[in-house]
């Protein structure tokens, strides 16, 4: 009986990504594409939504990104949006709203309702962060529902798309290390 119900988890769990890269892929297309300057792009950041990953991450390269956005937009407010899931711990020494996701916020397919998808357009983000060291859908399409102009996230070959920006580490560049070259980029 538990092997039948461990099947089903993960059949369960397989069709609910599928569908939410589904969700991804539909959003990305009917997104309006934006001009952005690059030059000018950086200027006008007041609200920043970092989004943290449900398997958790390293403290550490979570605290590097806050410093950097700390340091290159003084004035903004920094959101995190945490997904749930166990190591999902987000640094609470810094001056951040921390917005703790739980399964309520996703219906049965594993989507954002409707009430979670319109609090990420009320923070009114102007760049978001994945901060998943590989492609999450969830975090994906969380950073794509908050409609922010701005998106960073780690270059994936399959999985592009919905970043305006996407940050390339080397090969050998392997946790922490990617988040220093996030920093470096942010600036």
């Amino acid at each position: 009986m538990a092997g039948c119900l461990k099947v089903f988890e993960s059949v369960r769990d397989a069709i609910g990504r599928w569908i939410t890269i589904k969700a991804i892929w539909w959003n990305t297309n009917r997104k309006t594409l934006k001009e952005i300057s690059t030059r000018n792009c950086w200027e006008d950041i007041k609200n920043c939504l970092m989004i943290w990953p449900s398997e958790g991450l390293d403290i550490s390269a979570g605290e590097i990104i806050i410093k950097k956005l700390k340091e290159k937009f003084p004035a903004s407010t920094i959101n995190i949006v945490a997904l749930p899931g166990v190591g999902a711990s987000v640094p609470v020494d810094f001056d951040i709203n921390i917005v703790q996701l739980n399964p309520t916020h996703f219906n049965k397919i594993g989507l954002p309702t409707r009430q979670t998808r319109d609090n990420l357009l009320k923070m009114n983000a102007a760049i978001t962060i994945d901060m998943s060291p590989s492609f999450n859908p969830s975090t994906t399409l969380i950073s794509l529902l908050s409609q922010a102009p701005l998106s960073i996230g780690f270059a994936e070959s399959d999985y592009d798309l919905p970043y305006n920006f996407q940050i390339a580490t080397s090969t050998n560049s392997k946790g922490i290390d990617r988040y220093k070259v996030m920093a470096k980029y942010i600036g």
